[in-house]
């Protein structure tokens, strides 16, 4: 299932965009090695999904020097977001003590970003950290994204259909549906086949598309086919801006343990 959750409004949204901005020297620019040119991609917080990849020590170093900035800046934000989180799975939630709190992928206005987005991949991220004498199912695990800026012509997610049941209130509408067209054929010229990063294949037109939307928090398991939705005319002032983090269920004391 893929829940959507209000936690801000208008107004919140605009002044935690406007504090990440003033948090910008703390930005870290991540381009992936293949790509010949830089991109307006960057990070705020430390990620498992990279900084952990061959060094966990490495990734719990940078999430002891950018849990306390986050903390200090964003505080507020934090424990809405494990109230909503606590609300919507029913279960307690802790932010994890030995690894980095939910952080932001920031993206600036680029024509890469309306070719090419995120990679159809499942969310493995549990598998990078050490998690010591805790034991968990990953059936269980959960992973977020709060948006905080979207482009104008709008942001979200791409998934395979039929893996995951979606709820009513947000499931592709007409406006939806013209979006995944775009998507489909400014992104992948209309090819019948794309490549996931385990090799193995989709066709595009099973695909579904999940509209953000700012102040609102989709939950899911993480564990099905999806990718960051390419973008759509980006103006040169877009931004797209999201709070990301994930979760395991400690078997022993029955709490989502959450982190990025």
């Amino acid at each position: 299932m893929i829940k959507k959750v209000k936690v801000l409004n208008k107004d919140e949204c605009e002044n935690i965009f406007r504090i990440i901005l003033d948090l910008k020297s703390f930005w870290k620019l991540r381009n992936e090695d293949d790509h010949p040119f830089e991109l307006p991609r960057f990070t705020l917080g430390a990620v498992s999904y990279i900084d952990a990849i061959g060094s966990y020590p490495n990734y719990q170093k940078e999430a002891a020097s950018q849990n306390p900035l986050l903390e200090k800046h964003l505080g507020g934000l934090y424990i809405k977001v494990l109230n909503e989180l606590e609300k919507s799975t029913g279960v307690e939630c802790e932010y994890s003590k030995t690894n980095a709190l939910p952080g932001f992928h920031i993206f600036g206005s680029d024509i890469y970003f309306e070719e090419e987005a995120g990679k159809f991949h499942h969310d493995r991220q549990n598998e990078l950290i050490d998690w010591g004498e805790i034991s968990y199912d990953p059936i269980k695990n959960l992973s977020f994204t709060l948006s905080i800026k979207l482009p104008s012509r709008g942001a979200g997610l791409i998934l395979l259909g039929d893996q995951v049941e979606v709820e009513n209130s947000f499931k592709e509408n007409e406006e939806d549906c013209q979006i995944l067209q775009e998507v489909i054929e400014n992104s992948f010229q209309m090819n019948t086949i794309f490549q996931t990063r385990d090799d193995t294949h989709i066709n595009l037109n099973e695909l579904e598309f999940i509209k953000y939307e700012e102040g609102y928090m989709f939950i899911h398991s993480g564990k099905f086919t999806h990718a960051m939705a390419p973008a759509i005319e980006m103006s040169p002032e877009d931004m797209r801006i999201t709070l990301q983090g994930h979760g395991i269920l400690d078997e022993k004391s029955n709490k989502y343990l959450i982190y990025w």
